[in-house]
């Protein structure tokens, strides 16, 4: 072959002209050794990889060594959208993940701004002809160094064509970022009822679709892949921090959960599974964690309850513990609260008490048979209180005068822990009936 130009050959009678260019060592070490032919499947969805500079010698020169490269390649049906792409800015924005329950802050690549909470574009188009979005955790590092270069480099492939581009990092970008990092740590269980983060969980589990996301017409990267070998000194310092490790002594650490319900199932949980819709049983039902509930589903754990004297206070409380290895729920009750004595008569005379168990994330139930003793039918002549008036007290209580910080429970809870050798992690709750769920349900936090 004879060369006419950089990178460029000519061969034959013919003049048939060839583009010859080395595969960077940094790629060439995901193909197959001594196969000079390779067919790859175009990608169906766009993939971020974090390359340096001075792994891709023929495409950028010496002097742009030191910058950050994002490698993005994108599925073919993008290849319009790369124009547009190329003559784009960079910048954040606060959305949802995948998980309802959490929210990231995202770097977005697309003409127009984003607003900076919401994820909608403010021009007038609405919708960006062509963006990419992805966590800015994926990139948080080259963003540091990109700032402090002025910008960072961006090369996109898509249907075998490479197209190189560069995108300012200024103040305004780290500001944003800065802004949107805070604002993740708001849980949003803070400012939406659960009921509702549980619902748009289950549509994810079902369908694959977040009812409540934003559509911004973004691109969202998923993939991202790093080709950046770390150094052995990184390695060695972090097997040392690992070695450091030890395990938790034996104890338990307490944390609040949602009140558990007392009565017909409609009444006490958002919701109900089709087949107990028309169940009238007084019910108990007890929200608990993710990792307890599939435990629970395996079968593995049990439920029980006992009977303890309480010692920062006068008179005894029922107590539901339900456990699975390390997680556990509890439930105090007072023997003596007038909203529940027909409840413990009830549940006496059957010997057993209906638990319906809700997966705090998606809000799906696990009923299990609780058994309930014969004798423990409450002490309800003990107090001169009413079932109105209780409801009264408990609504104006201080937020630290809660039955779980009684000294007895918690010694109940200890040795437990200690007696196992085990460190317990204990979801508490204390009961409200059909009453008290109707009004809080009605709140949004």
């Amino acid at each position: 072959m004879k060369a006419i130009a950089e990178n460029l050959y000519q061969r034959g009678k013919s003049g048939m002209k060839y583009c010859r260019r080395r595969i960077p060592a940094v790629l060439l070490e995901a193909y197959p050794p001594k196969k000079t032919h390779i067919t790859q499947a175009a990608p169906d969805r766009a993939s971020l990889y974090h390359v340096q500079a001075s792994d891709l010698p023929e495409l950028l020169p010496p002097s742009l060594v030191s910058y950050p490269v994002w490698y993005i390649r994108l599925p073919a049906h993008m290849r319009h959208a790369i124009a547009e792409l190329a003559q784009s800015e960079l910048g954040s924005y606060v959305g949802y993940t995948d998980n309802p329950w959490t929210r990231a802050s995202y770097i977005y690549v697309a003409c127009g701004r984003f607003d900076v909470y919401g994820g909608a574009a403010e021009r007038l188009g609405a919708i960006p002809a062509a963006a990419l979005e992805l966590c800015a955790d994926y990139v948080n590092p080259d963003i540091h160094v990109a700032a402090q270069k002025g910008c960072v480099i961006v090369i996109y492939e898509c249907s075998g064509v490479l197209t190189l581009a560069g995108y300012p990092v200024t103040d305004e970008t780290l500001t944003y970022l800065s802004i949107g990092e805070t604002s993740t740590s708001f849980n949003p269980r803070r400012m939406v009822p659960w009921s509702e983060l549980q619902a748009r969980a289950r549509a994810i589990e079902d369908t694959g679709v977040d009812p409540e996301a934003p559509d911004n017409g973004a691109v969202r990267i998923e993939n991202v892949f790093d080709f950046r070998p770390e150094s052995a000194a990184d390695t060695a310092r972090a097997a040392a921090r690992l070695v450091q490790l030890s395990p938790k002594a034996p104890g338990a650490s307490g944390h609040w959960m949602d009140s558990a319900g007392v009565g017909r199932l409609h009444k006490v949980v958002a919701f109900v599974p089709s087949e107990l819709e028309q169940d009238q049983r007084i019910w108990m039902r007890i929200t608990v964690n993710h990792e307890l509930f599939e435990l629970l589903q395996k079968q593995d754990g049990r439920a029980w309850v006992e009977r303890l004297a309480l010692v920062d206070c006068q008179g005894e409380a029922f107590v539901i513990f339900v456990r699975s290895g390390a997680e556990m729920a509890l439930v105090i009750m007072r023997t003596d609260d007038a909203r529940f004595s027909e409840t413990y008569e009830a549940w006496a005379a059957e010997g057993s008490c209906a638990l319906a168990l809700e997966n705090l994330y998606n809000g799906r139930l696990l009923s299990l048979r609780l058994s309930w003793p014969r004798d423990f039918t409450g002490d309800p002549a003990a107090t001169a209180e009413t079932a109105a008036e209780i409801r009264l007290r408990l609504s104006e209580r201080a937020l630290g005068d809660l039955l779980h910080e009684d000294a007895g429970v918690q010694e109940v809870v200890q040795r437990m822990a200690v007696n196992e050798g085990l460190f317990l992690n204990c979801g508490l709750s204390e009961a409200m009936d059909e009453v008290e769920w109707a009004v809080q349900s009605q709140l949004s936090w």
